[in-house]
């Protein structure tokens, strides 16, 4: 691969599809990077959602059922976690520490859900796992995965501005609890277009932003969102200029979860760094940040 002062990195690689729940190969790996090298990108974070480690119900239990929300909600969210949770985090981190030390240009994070009161034992659970990064976003309000398709009639039973209200506040309380090392697709809660009418969102955004300045939590910079209705990378642009002019850290990110998306329409994120003036990623080791010229 060429020098990193030429290329991005895509730090948000999901290394199973939805619905797939086969063992980690070497041929995935390859594909993978195979894709990397195509797309330009220098280094993969490959970040495994967390419930989808059979360990994890061990610490978090039956979560979706403290909110006291409506039975369908829960039992959709019960469904899905069931669903994922088909692996092992030992055979996880064992098979990318090996990859790594080979010589594969990766680094291992896990992308880690919030849990409302459930902090410590989440943290506890990290602790001790040679990770590179943590990624923590919000999926769930309640019971309700908001940016579910299959949850998507839901939108049409709430009310908007109280939507967005509730999501930053779940963002707020993630990045006060110290356990992300990065904020993914920090405003995915407008994937599928409903924006709202009266929440201040600049207000909700300077905030956060500030917040994440001072827990020295980095911000993703995600091209997901240009493959979803909303059309637009995450943060939104007028969003991620505010952040950068603020002094915001970011990374770089595709939330792929087959080998041909990973680094998808980075050329639009890197014109976005021309036109905001950011000449710098922050990447992890050990979770630790380090400088990565752009």
């Amino acid at each position: 691969m060429q020098g990193r002062t030429s290329l991005l990195v895509d730090y948000h690689v999901h290394y199973h599809a939805h619905g797939d729940s086969g063992p980690y190969t070497v041929d995935r790996l390859d594909s993978i990077v195979a894709a990397a090298r195509a797309a330009g990108v220098a280094e993969v974070g490959i970040s495994e959602h967390i419930f989808r480690f059979v360990e994890f119900r061990d610490v978090v239990g039956d979560w979706w059922t403290k909110f006291d929300d409506r039975p369908e909600l829960e039992a959709h969210c019960e469904r899905y976690i069931a669903e994922h949770a088909t692996q092992r985090i030992a055979d996880y981190v064992d098979f990318l520490t090996k990859a790594k030390e080979s010589g594969y240009p990766i680094k291992i994070g896990l992308e880690v859900d919030h849990y409302p009161g459930m902090e410590a034992s989440v943290a506890q659970f990290l602790e001790d796992l040679p990770l590179d990064y943590v990624l923590g976003s919000v999926h769930w309000i309640g019971a309700w995965g908001f940016d579910n398709e299959e949850m998507l009639d839901e939108w049409d039973k709430r009310d908007v501005d109280g939507v967005w209200t509730s999501y930053f506040e779940l963002l707020e309380d993630l990045v006060e609890s110290g356990i992300p090392d990065i904020l993914a697709h920090p405003d995915v809660v407008k994937k599928f277009g409903f924006r709202p009418r009266s929440f201040d969102l600049a207000s909700a955004w300077e905030r956060l932003v500030q917040q994440c300045i001072q827990r020295k939590v980095v911000l993703e910079v995600s091209s997901a969102g240009l493959r979803m209705p909303v059309s637009e990378i995450y943060p939104a642009p007028d969003l991620l200029e505010a952040a950068v002019s603020e002094g915001a850290q970011v990374v770089t990110a595709s939330d792929a979860h087959v080998p041909e998306l990973v680094g998808y329409r980075f050329d639009e994120l890197r014109a976005a760094f021309s036109r905001y003036g950011v000449r710098q990623l922050t990447v992890f080791r050990d979770r630790s940040p380090e400088g990565w010229p752009v």
